[in-house]
């Protein structure tokens, strides 16, 4: 399953924990959204915006060339969390290495980060920027 869905680009690796992982990091991402947006109208907004086919589309135009396949931001996140977990597992003990997260989008940021954090461009925002949006459920 983990080599099939590798090769169609659904999960990161082709390594047999792949999926559990991609699944496992949906939880993750949905769980920071919630805490940022609070339970109720406000959180299931955010998801049905990130879920929506035509803003979907739009993420895609606006962001044309900076990924390698197409962009639903919720998939997006899950792709990029469970790929920082497998590149910081030990595969014969499956233990992690280091912490994962390290260098990555994807931990809470500091106030002293936020603060450096530029403010790009729409055409000049890098991958990295654009995830770390994403993972925050900033869908725009």
């Amino acid at each position: 399953m983990s080599d099939l869905g590798f090769k169609e680009r659904c999960f990161s690796s082709d390594f047999f924990l792949s999926p559990f992982m991609h699944e496992a990091a949906h939880n993750i991402h949905l769980e920071n959204i919630r805490k940022r947006a609070g339970s109720g109208k406000a959180y299931v907004r955010k998801i049905e915006l990130a879920k929506d086919p035509q803003h979907i589309f739009e993420l895609q135009k606006k962001y044309v060339g900076r990924f390698s396949q197409p962009i639903d931001p919720l998939e997006k996140v899950a792709w990029g969390i469970s790929r920082v977990l497998i590149d910081a597992l030990d595969k014969e003990a499956l233990i992690p290495t280091r912490n994962p997260f390290i260098g990555t989008p994807f931990k809470p940021l500091s106030f002293w980060q936020i603060l450096k954090t530029p403010n790009y461009s729409d055409e000049a925002r890098p991958q990295q920027e654009i995830l770390r949006r994403f993972w925050n459920g900033k869908f725009d």
